[in-house]
């Protein structure tokens, strides 16, 4: 990938990083004047090592970093490396991470984070149309906005980019602001310096890559969640209960933004049913807010003892404890599957719209089933043609699960002839399904 740099805005100098406004110059060396009549010969003096190079673009303040991410939960976890990157770059820094109330529980407990800027986005639901509710909004907004002004960060890395996140980061008064220069809404405006990203690049290289701009050092670097005492007890309990083993996680929905990303319950239910067969496995289908019915009507579906619908997770801490007790994650692109992906779980993704190598698992051992359609992927928000999905066959989901679970090894060259079958991919390896072989 081609390095960056960071672009300063319209009107400024060219050069790669302006150095922030009211920094002192650089001074000058001492020079020593007049004229010495004798030399006396210093006694050799210990070598001195030279101090160790400072990480970062020198004229950025790397003292306090504030990372603005609000949401959704997928993007969220996309973020992490980023943050593990900047906590190793400077060990001794601030950092405050900006987030939605809906996603803040992501970051409980998450070491080396030191503050958690909570933006109450259930406050503001629906306010616009109950102008009675608009004192406290506003009385809202003004707190948000002392909190990240208390905060004081030195530098703000927007990784959202649109004019809610970029709100933030220009109310937070930092001197340097870094954002993409392909942000939406006018957000690029708020930003001292853009960083400009062309080609395809997954999510969690797009934020490192602002990272590398500002001369961080990057590595592939992973971090997962925090998870409680509490939620582990919680899902070892139910899953003792249940007499649960083997388990494979299938998580059933997507947010309802992204809806037209789901599939069927049906299908879901005979994937439940095929990897059960042999009586050694179990498989729990997991459920978000208003997906419960669905959870319920696969596991209808699958008309197998050792099918159940998984336990509520109220918090992002429960699901990540029944991840972690998982064998396989089998889901749509979602933030729970980005979740099992950044836990290094063994991942198959169900994709249809969306591009597989912007928003696929970003794991090691993970099988992308994508049908590869003439109109896909696309940058549709909603779509009453959902043949992408609903093309996808249960008996193709099961056979990539278990290939998971055997270490299918068959690579077969992507090609355009390929087009329109169902296309498993690994890494930088693809297969297509019915050409495996299993060791």
């Amino acid at each position: 990938m081609k390095r960056l740099g960071l672009t300063p805005p319209k009107g400024s100098p060219a050069a790669k990083v302006s150095p922030t406004p009211g920094a002192p110059a650089p001074e000058a060396p001492l020079r020593l004047q007049g004229e010495t009549t004798r030399v006396e010969k210093p006694a050799p003096a210990a070598p001195v090592a030279p101090p160790s190079a400072r990480p970062g673009h020198p004229s950025i303040d790397f003292d306090r970093i504030l990372i603005v991410r609000l949401s959704a939960l997928g993007d969220c976890v996309h973020v992490l490396p980023a943050f593990a990157n900047l906590r190793k770059a400077f060990p001794h820094s601030k950092i405050a991470w900006a987030i939605e109330d809906r996603f803040a529980s992501l970051l409980d407990g998450l070491p080396g984070l030191d503050q958690v800027l909570v933006f109450p986005r259930r406050q503001f639901r629906g306010v616009w149309w109950r102008p009675w509710l608009w004192p406290s909004a506003m009385m809202a907004a003004m707190r948000t906005a002392r909190a990240l002004k208390s905060f004081a960060p030195t530098v703000a890395f927007d990784f959202q980019g649109n004019l809610k996140s970029s709100a933030h980061v220009k109310l937070c008064g930092a001197p340097t602001k870094i954002g993409l220069a392909q942000a939406k809404e006018g957000a690029e405006q708020h930003y001292t310096h853009r960083v400009q990203i062309e080609g395809t690049v997954h999510r969690v290289e797009r934020g490192l890559e602002l990272l590398r701009a500002a001369e961080v050092p990057v590595t592939a670097s992973r971090i997962s969640p925090t998870i409680s005492e509490r939620d582990r007890a919680a899902i070892e309990g139910w899953l003792r209960e249940k007499g649960a083993r083997h388990t494979i996680v299938c998580h059933v929905g997507t947010s309802a933004f992204g809806a037209f990303k789901r599939w069927p319950a049906q299908k879901w239910g005979k994937v439940g049913a095929l990897l059960t067969r042999g009586g050694h496995r179990t498989v729990l289908f997991a459920w978000g807010p208003g997906e419960r019915d669905i959870a319920e009507a696969a596991t209808n579906a699958a008309a197998s003892e050792r099918v159940f619908t998984g336990p509520d997770t109220p918090r992002i801490g429960t699901l990540a404890a029944l991840i972690v007790r998982s064998s396989a994650f089998i889901g749509c692109d979602s933030g729970p599957l980005h979740l099992a992906a950044m836990m290094d779980k063994p991942v198959v993704g169900l994709y249809g719209p969306k591009d597989p190598a912007v928003y696929g698992p970003w794991c090691d051992r993970h099988v992308v089933v994508w049908k590869g359609m003439p109109c896909s992927p696309c940058t549709k928000r909603d779509c009453d043609i959902t043949d992408c999905m609903d093309l996808i066959e249960p008996e193709e989901v099961a056979a990539a699960a278990e290939g998971l679970l055997t270490r299918i090894k068959s690579p077969a060259a992507w090609n355009e002839e390929a087009a329109g079958k169902t296309l498993w991919a690994s890494g930088e390896e693809r297969w297509e399904v019915g050409k495996e072989d299993v060791q």
